[in-house]
């Protein structure tokens, strides 16, 4: 969403924004830069959220807003009834906010919330049919694949930074995103360390972020043995990330469903395709809207095996690897805002890609 606010805001568009605080701030506070107004609400998320839906309305009540934006049906749920003539509200869905099989009372308040919505803009296919697996009528619900921003772009500082990190190895691979389960990094770091073992000895895996999975995928690293193969950025910056995409050469996350959490659509991979980085991705969720297997990169199972013959393949060939690089670049360009936005508004918005 604060792609979108930002995009907004460079269209001219007068932009509030109605956020969560900081988790460690008690107090609500606002703030406001490039245009955005940001308005954050702390404390208990109960009343929080009720507190957030009133002050929208409010505002909204109170100016001329042509439109409203929920990120999910959960924002939706707490905006109060808008008097007319009231803006157009449009609501997106992402994918595990919407349960397989969820208990009546909840698929009443999800249906609830979605009936405020002129229009619901599920991320992916995979999102659509999630949300009619969760019993939702999906017949109002369109694919809008979401856009990327042009991203920061590095200065000397970050690349030395990034060059640091890679040394000398060859082929460079690189993840980045949340540690979390369904992210298939355990399985990434398992098949690195097959083609170490087996005829990559210069291979090195950069893996950027944070999670709750990190302390146990630095472990599996130590037990594979991968030793300098495998380096644990941390968190990184925005300069710093462009730096590690820029001198990658392919981009791996074999993204997987974990219970309900599944990815959505995969907007990390048009940020590495920016750069001209081809992709191996699980196939599960939207990332297989988001990669064109075969065209912008490679989708696999998800499983050691899997990952390691995607790898195989693409780092085996060269010629494959530049083709796949120009292509992946091209099609990140049709996603920046600054195309896609426009079509967000158009009365027949729906997937583009």
């Amino acid at each position: 969403m604060g792609g979108l606010a930002d995009a907004l805001a460079a269209a001219g568009a007068t932009v509030t924004v109605f956020a969560d605080a900081h988790p460690a701030a008690d107090d609500d506070n606002d703030d406001n830069a490039d245009g955005v107004t940001v308005r954050r609400f702390g404390g208990i998320k109960f009343f929080r959220r009720r507190r957030k839906g009133r002050a929208a309305a409010r505002i909204v009540s109170s100016a001329a807003f042509a439109h409203v934006f929920c990120d999910s049906w959960k924002s939706l749920e707490h905006l109060p009834p808008l008097p007319a003539p009231a803006p157009a509200v449009t609501v997106f869905a992402h994918g595990s906010e919407y349960p397989p099989a969820p208990a009546a009372e909840k698929l009443r308040r999800i249906t609830a919330a979605l009936a405020k919505a002129n229009r619901v803009f599920a991320v992916s296919a995979a999102t659509r049919a999630r949300m009619g697996e969760c019993g939702v009528d999906v017949s109002r619900a369109r694919v809008w694949h979401p856009a990327i921003a042009s991203p920061a772009i590095p200065g000397d500082g970050e690349r030395e930074w990034a060059a640091k990190l890679w040394g000398d190895s060859s082929p460079r691979l690189l993840t980045v995103g949340r540690l979390s389960a369904r992210k298939g990094t355990d399985e990434f770091l398992r098949a690195a360390a097959a083609l170490v073992a087996g005829g990559f000895p210069s291979l090195r895996c950069v893996v950027a972020g944070e999670g709750e999975e990190g302390e146990k995928l630095r472990g599996l690293a130590a037990r594979l043995g991968l030793g300098g193969a495998a380096v644990f950025a941390g968190t990184v910056g925005d300069a710093q990330k462009s730096a590690l995409y820029e001198s990658a050469d392919v981009f791996v996350l074999p993204a997987r469903a974990e219970g309900g959490d599944m990815e959505g659509f995969g907007l990390v991979f048009l940020e590495a395709a920016f750069w001209g980085l081809p992709a191996v991705a699980g196939r599960s969720g939207g990332a297989a809207e988001a990669v064109e297997d075969g065209k912008t990169g490679l989708l696999c199972e998800g499983d050691r095996e899997s990952v390691r013959r995607a790898l195989l393949r693409m780092l085996s060939d060269e010629s494959l690897r530049r083709e796949m690089s120009a292509r992946a670049r091209k099609k990140a360009q049709r996603f920046l805002w600054s195309e896609r936005l426009p079509l967000l508004f158009a009365p027949d918005a729906c997937q583009g890609n």
